[in-house]
């Protein structure tokens, strides 16, 4: 979206680079592969229910930051 690229875009570009496209994505795919091995132990400690809980209220955080980064890094937070 023009506004995503415009507001990320780095050195005075309107669009983003393709180094910078790669670290959104390998910040996603480490989130969830951190997740997913995260998954098991609060699971085991805390019970299903509360396991899950838990897990939401990690992912509603990181939602959060996404949704108030102005800059690459705090979106990777």
């Amino acid at each position: 979206m023009d506004f995503f690229q415009s507001e990320f875009a780095t050195n005075g570009r309107k669009e983003l680079t393709e180094s910078q496209t790669s670290l959104i994505v390998s910040i996603l795919s480490a989130g969830t592969f951190f997740g997913a091995l995260a998954a098991s132990p609060f699971g085991d400690r805390l019970g299903r229910r509360m396991g899950l809980i838990a897990s939401c209220l990690v992912f509603s955080i990181g939602v959060a930051l996404q949704v108030a980064s102005t800059t690459i890094p705090i979106m990777g937070m």
